[in-house]
């Protein structure tokens, strides 16, 4: 069950299923890859060109709640 967890083991869990996901994006992109590249013999773009984008880490976004959150526990000493 969830509560069996601290938040930091959730956010382990969580970000260990992105990576899963990721990595099953690129596995199914390169199966697309060079499933074209033998259906066609005209040039395609480099396979590094076309997976770049999947590495880029995703930006973060703070929500104004999360700022003024963020802002009450400075003002209390909470380090965030």
């Amino acid at each position: 069950m969830a509560w069996d967890y601290t938040p930091y083991e959730i956010s382990l869990i969580a970000q260990n299923k992105a990576e899963i996901e990721k990595s099953d994006i690129k596995k199914v992109i390169i199966g697309a890859y060079y499933t074209e590249a033998f259906a066609r013999h005209k040039r395609l773009p480099k396979l590094n060109k076309v997976l770049k984008d999947i590495d880029k880490p995703a930006k973060n976004t703070i929500s104004k709640g999360d700022m003024v959150l963020r802002a009450l526990a400075r003002e209390k000493g909470i380090n965030i």
